[in-house]
């Protein structure tokens, strides 16, 4: 899939160049890329070493979100190496299909009680707990912002949903900002475009929701 195909899923399903233009249509694009890339963005690990006295460490570069951090405060780092050979390999499918995160959530059991350090995502950067008080050795998982090129073939109808979704949210808002307008015989209901948010907001619950995000955030362009 790539853009093109978006973008004539988009006109056939009925939305034309005046109410999405091409160019707000890549914006909103961009915008379902972020969403999705949240949850099912590429899987990356990568590893950092700890500072004495220093809990506060960057987001890996390229990271859109962290997924999990991983460290043994004291326990050295043949462990942590071990752990991350099987992470590599556990993950090395596509990790948001269902049987696959069944897996690597039995996996990542098996290592919890070993790995006791704490972590917290503050305004992108990772926090450690406690403070490290010497240099260790961190796995950190993390998600990075995805292409439509990424889109598996399984997910196209997903995807091309949240798109539609996206659309329908900004037609709707549009209508709602001109509801009460009227010149000679012509105007424009707000009923119209309460119906058309109401819809937008369904679709767009619903599509997170089978994203795996599971909750509704206001969106929407301008």
């Amino acid at each position: 899939m790539d853009y093109s195909d978006v973008q004539n899923y988009i006109r056939r399903r009925g939305f034309s160049t005046s109410q999405v233009s091409d160019d707000t249509l890549a914006g909103i694009v961009d915008d379902v890329l972020r969403d999705w890339s949240t949850v099912r963005g590429p899987w990356a690990v990568t590893t950092l070493t700890t500072v004495a006295d220093t809990y506060s460490y960057d987001y890996p570069t390229g990271a859109l979100t962290v997924v999990n951090v991983h460290w043994a405060p004291g326990l050295g780092d043949d462990m942590t190496e071990e752990f991350l050979e099987e992470l590599m390999t556990t993950n090395s499918q596509s990790p948001h299909y269902p049987s696959l995160r069944v897996i690597r959530n039995i996996e990542t059991t098996r290592w919890r009680g070993a790995f006791t350090g704490l972590w917290e995502d503050r305004d992108g950067s990772i926090i450690l707990y406690p403070t490290p008080d010497s240099a260790e050795y961190v796995v950190v998982e993390y998600r990075t912002l995805a292409t439509i090129s990424d889109i598996e073939a399984v997910d196209e109808t997903l995807f091309l949903d949240g798109a539609s979704a996206f659309c329908m949210q900004k037609v709707g808002m549009e209508r709602g900002s001109t509801a009460g307008w009227r010149a000679s015989r012509v105007s424009v209901d707000f009923r119209a475009g309460n119906a058309l948010m109401t819809k937008a907001d369904k679709d767009m619950s619903d599509w997170r929701r089978r994203l795996g995000l599971g909750v509704t955030m206001p969106a929407g362009r301008s």
